[in-house]
């Protein structure tokens, strides 16, 4: 077994339950064709990197898909929050892992580079970050668990990422950053995504 994992953050793809911020501005069909081939990609970079997989479902079961072609290592989110489910996530990794790297499956510029990085990174650093430019982060890493960078974060707004640099400060823990990159919450992200994808060919 590797000492270190990759945990990647998922859901499904069911139509009308995923990228429904796109959905409202396109329609359910195209959000889900958006989120599959999202998946896609974070599928792909699993496939890529010398480290265990381990991927954890926001869903009520386990379903047959094409993540048990990549691990074995397939478990349910805890119930609550972003911030409980993160909890629950880093608790189980870090008793079995030296390093653990935790990501969703919303930032497909994330590479192969960017998860060496992060896992270097730790080489020398309690935390790992890699942050988006809506104030959040596409990537948290750590050694050891510590349950209060998890605690007292508005999720799913701008402050995520100060807040969660002030939590580890609190905790006298020395922390990296990666790129900052952008992760797919709107119709235009994608379409920036989709324009990036054209000229990196």
């Amino acid at each position: 077994m590797s000492n270190h994992v990759l945990t990647v953050l998922t859901k499904p793809p069911i139509l009308g339950t995923v990228k429904t911020r796109i959905a409202k501005d396109t329609n359910n069909q195209t959000a889900l064709d958006i989120y599959i081939k999202l998946l896609s990609k974070a599928q792909d970079l699993c496939r890529e990197i010398l480290a265990d997989v381990w991927v954890y479902y926001a869903s009520e079961s386990i379903p047959n898909d094409e993540w048990s072609t990549i691990t074995n290592h397939r478990l349910l989110q805890a119930e609550g929050d972003l911030g409980d489910k993160l909890k629950d996530v880093s608790n189980t990794l870090a008793q079995q892992y030296d390093k653990y790297i935790i990501i969703g499956g919303d930032c497909p510029y994330i590479s192969k580079s960017h998860i060496d990085d992060a896992f270097r990174a730790l080489d020398k650093q309690d935390i790992v970050l890699g942050p988006v430019y809506d104030g959040g982060y596409y990537l948290i890493g750590a050694k050891n668990y510590y349950p209060a960078v998890f605690e007292q974060i508005d999720w799913s707004t701008e402050h995520v990422l100060d807040q969660t640099i002030d939590q580890i400060e609190k905790l006298e823990l020395s922390f990296g950053l990666l790129d900052t990159l952008e992760d797919i919450d709107y119709i235009e992200d994608w379409k920036r995504y989709l324009d990036f994808y054209e000229a990196s060919k």
